[in-house]
């Protein structure tokens, strides 16, 4: 069994805030939750922010 591939998810901050101009403050926790737990993950590239 080989090594795992790594998980890569890329979660766009401008462009959420193009989508949702008054976004719900669950939806907000919930991405930030998930973008501080992707950063406790691993090595991460972030670009186009």
């Amino acid at each position: 069994m080989g090594p795992r591939k790594p998980e890569v998810e890329f979660i766009s901050l401008p462009s959420r805030d193009k989508l949702l101009d008054n976004p719900p403050k669950e939806a907000y926790d919930s991405l930030a939750r998930l973008a501080n737990n992707a950063l406790k993950s691993g090595p991460f590239s972030f670009g186009g922010l």
